[in-house]
């Protein structure tokens, strides 16, 4: 886990049927807080003048849901760490 507000790390899930078993997997990616941005680590760009506003949610005592209301719709990301510093210096950047 990072601990610096720059970063978020969250992770997706991948549930799969092989061999009649149940394979989960989970992968780890990072959002990045930029000067004019948003970036995952896969690469996709929320740009600051697309989003309107952000929350978080906890799941349980140790899954949090960050959501972004951006003008294509609501992006949850799922993370183990508390998302309140980041969406906090998400509202910096964006001068709110």
């Amino acid at each position: 886990m990072s601990l610096d507000v720059q970063t978020l790390c969250y992770f997706t899930t991948d549930r799969n049927i092989i061999n009649n078993q149940v394979v989960i997997e989970e992968f780890t990616h990072e959002l990045f807080l930029g000067e004019n941005e948003l970036t995952t680590s896969n690469g996709k760009v929320y740009p600051y003048t697309q989003l309107y506003d952000c929350c978080y949610r906890q799941l349980s005592g140790t899954i949090y849901f960050l959501q972004l209301y951006t003008i294509s719709g609501i992006i949850t990301f799922q993370t183990n760490q508390n998302p309140k510093s980041f969406i906090d210096a998400i509202f910096a950047k964006k001068g709110l």
